[in-house]
């Protein structure tokens, strides 16, 4: 591991790691035999080619999704660890970071931290809604860098230069700090 970024755990045990240094997925296995360091990768060739991957996601399905902030994109892969498809592109992010899977409205929510804003796609992959804009208040964001969502559909975005953590609603409505 040179640079690593997002981590990830499937139901199966395995281990997933952004690694922006190696421009790919590292898959562990949760006990590894003596003889194995890494399961697998993600995103070294072809469809789904990684550049700098960031934030790691997995929807309950098993999918996993990984930020590409030089690509500008989210690549989702499937559990067997095929490519599976692009979301957004250069007209959608500036700097995707952090994702979540929200287990309540199934919708997966991506952080483009140089954007200042929080984006929110369906399950096939288009934009839903965007909230945030760059500031020091309720619901505006200062580099955000990471999110997760609680099982009751809560998101919760580390707001990094704004040094908080806010708290929204399963639709994106602020709720506090």
């Amino acid at each position: 591991i040179i640079k690593p970024y997002g981590v990830a755990v499937d139901d199966r045990g395995r281990i997933f790691v952004s690694d922006a240094g190696n421009k790919c997925v590292l898959v562990f296995n949760e006990t590894p035999r003596k003889d194995e360091k890494v399961l697998s990768y993600l995103g070294l060739s072809g469809d789904g080619y990684l550049q700098e991957p960031a934030g790691v996601a997995l929807d309950d399905a098993g999918n996993i999704y990984v930020g590409d902030v030089k690509g500008n994109t989210v690549y989702a892969y499937n559990p067997d660890l095929s490519f599976k498809k692009m979301i957004g592109d250069k007209k959608t992010f500036v700097r995707p970071g952090g994702i979540a899977f929200n287990p309540v409205t199934r919708e997966l929510v991506v952080v483009d931290a140089k954007a200042h804003n929080v984006k929110f796609f369906d399950e096939e992959g288009n934009l839903v809604r965007t909230i945030g804009e760059k500031g020091t208040g309720e619901g505006q964001f200062n580099i955000p860098s990471n999110v997760v969502c609680g099982k009751d559909g809560k998101i919760y975005v580390v707001d990094s230069m704004n040094f908080r953590i806010q708290i929204f609603d399963k639709e994106g409505n602020f709720l506090s700090t």
